[in-house]
């Protein structure tokens, strides 16, 4: 099984050549090498979402799998990681809306480590906020592979995030709810101190009364192990004697 969705795309192919650069190569990932860069990528993952600029990060993919017998170019990889997330989160949106199982085989496995991620868990995302530049889409891929908005190609950015739409809620549910109900003058809602001392002194006899049943309880095994302990004592002596007895009828039996 081949897969061809790590190719170069058309558009960033002309780019390149208008700006005077050779385009890459087209290759063609098969299932193997598709399998053997989730791994990697999975290894990296962190690194990918901590850095800005991960252009070390992706080079440190291409070093594992050139170790691997798999020689890919920085682009390349780049190009393979965001088709997967494209795919990957296509199939997650389908499942969502009632269908079966994903048929793709790196589903499950991508599914492992990129659903776990708050972009990616539905029962985390409650409310988005428009992003006047840069599509979703890029966003989420940026936040998936680790790559980013840089200022000089997207501008500055306005609005809110996920994140701070996120922090903004939780700060509001952390916030104290006023109070629905006014107390009414002159009553109090703590309990008399004679009737809390009352309550303490129960207690403590409570407690004392389970302590004396328990000595009690006590006392009474150790005095039965002790008169266990004389019957055992009192049938050994007899036994004994009455060993000693038969030795001498014995004794008596032969020597005649």
């Amino acid at each position: 099984m081949t897969d061809n969705a790590g190719t170069s795309s058309p558009g960033s192919t002309a780019a390149e050549t208008i700006n005077g650069t050779p385009p890459n190569p087209r290759v063609t990932w098969s299932e193997n090498d598709t399998w053997v860069l989730i791994r990697i990528w999975e290894d990296h993952l962190p690194e990918l979402r901590g850095e800005k600029h991960n252009a070390r990060v992706y080079d440190a993919i291409v070093a594992a799998l050139a170790k691997m017998g798999i020689s890919r170019t920085r682009r390349q990889v780049q190009n393979k990681i965001d088709n997967l997330t494209q795919k990957y989160r296509k199939e997650a949106r389908e499942k969502t809306t009632g269908s079966a199982l994903s048929a793709w085989p790196f589903f499950v496995e991508l599914h492992r480590f990129l659903g776990t991620l708050p972009i990616n868990d539905r029962s985390l995302v409650q409310e988005s906020c428009p992003s006047p530049k840069g599509n979703v889409d890029e966003i989420i891929r940026g936040m998936e592979t680790g790559s980013s908005l840089s200022s000089d190609e997207d501008g500055a950015t306005e609005g809110c995030s996920v994140t701070d739409a996120c922090s903004s809620a939780s700060h509001l549910q952390q916030e104290p709810q006023p109070s629905t109900s006014k107390s009414q003058p002159g009553t109090s809602t703590s309990q008399p101190h004679g009737k809390r001392r009352a309550q303490k002194r129960k207690r403590m006899s409570a407690n004392k009364k389970f302590q004396s049943a328990l000595l009690e309880q006590q006392a009474k095994l150790i005095a039965a192990l002790e008169t266990a302990t004389l019957i055992e004592q009192g049938l050994r002596e007899r036994q004994v004697a009455t060993q000693e007895k038969l030795v001498d009828l014995f004794s008596k039996y032969f020597n005649k």
